[in-house]
């Protein structure tokens, strides 16, 4: 399956940003600065898994605009099997017609309303 970003928990006692940063560096190989990332906003998300553990949690969506060799990507093979270029209209194309190939998830609109403005598609 085609998911968006790499991510993660927030350790205690670290900021979002700080966490974004690391969590591309681990599972990308890319090393960005905190002001290469722009905050886009948050969101609240609350799930019950099949086991009965509840998780309510606070996503912080970033994006990052920069060019890079894709020859420097190192995966963390134990979280990202593979990476490709996808054009964002397509992308956004295939989220629209439910695409199982391709994971939605409820902080895409804020993302996409930001690449609709900024970015070259």
């Amino acid at each position: 399956m085609w998911f968006l970003s790499s991510g993660g928990h927030i350790p205690s006692g670290v900021s979002s940003i700080e966490t974004a940063v690391e969590e591309t560096r681990e599972e990308l190989g890319l090393v960005f600065s905190e002001d290469s990332f722009t905050y886009l906003g948050s969101i609240f998300g609350k799930n019950t898994f099949p086991n009965g553990v509840k998780n309510n949690e606070y996503v912080d969506i970033y994006s990052v605009q920069k060019d890079f060799d894709s020859s420097t990507v190192k995966l963390q093979k134990s979280e990202v099997s593979d990476i490709r270029w996808i054009p964002f209209k397509e992308y956004k194309q295939k989220i629209k017609d439910n695409d199982p190939k391709y994971v939605s998830y409820p902080g895409l609109p804020i993302l996409f309303s930001y690449l609709e403005k900024n970015a070259n598609s």
